[in-house]
């Protein structure tokens, strides 16, 4: 019983991180990043802000430049990016010591004032925006005065009901 509830609780595990829907979205010497697809999403009353999460696979274990007790396999950033103007900002990050984030992060930091950065072009930054703003879902538009006007139909159909007939 207790092997069941085991692989149950890995299987419903499995599924979370799979059904988080990370695509590739770009790679460097030693590291791969990947977008989580259902984490795009615009910024309400601000047109071209999407708020994206980006997981950094790294090949060999990272040594924090600030701690030198952490030690990560991975980390997940959140981002802001700013589609019009070339800016992307970091709103948190969070470390974790096994691949693919799994586990629970060993650090994570959130900013309240985060920095724009400038998206240089052929970067990794330019890699997250291009994504990032090509696959966020545009956001439902409610319906113009002009888009609400009947229809007339004119019906040219001669028929013994019609005005005018005998």
């Amino acid at each position: 019983m207790k092997i069941q509830l085991l692989l149950f609780g890995l299987l419903c595990s499995a599924s979370a991180l799979a059904a988080a829907g990370w695509t590739p979205v770009s790679e460097s010497p030693g590291v791969n990043y990947y977008a989580n697809a259902s984490s795009i999403k615009p910024e309400k009353n601000t047109p071209g802000i999407i708020d994206v999460s980006v997981r950094a696979e790294f090949a060999k274990t990272q040594t924090a430049s600030y701690n030198a007790n952490l030690s990560y396999q991975s980390t997940v950033t959140e981002y802001t990016v700013d589609c019009a103007n070339d800016f992307i900002s970091v709103r948190g990050v969070a470390y974790y010591s096994s691949d693919k984030a799994r586990g629970k992060a060993l650090k994570s930091y959130t900013f309240n004032a985060p920095k724009k950065l400038d998206i240089v072009p052929w970067s990794t930054f330019a890699d997250i925006k291009k994504y990032a703003c090509k696959n966020v879902a545009k956001p439902a538009q409610e319906p113009a005065l002009e888009d609400m006007k009947p229809t007339i139909i004119h019906d040219t159909r001669k028929s013994a009901f019609s005005p005018g007939a005998k």
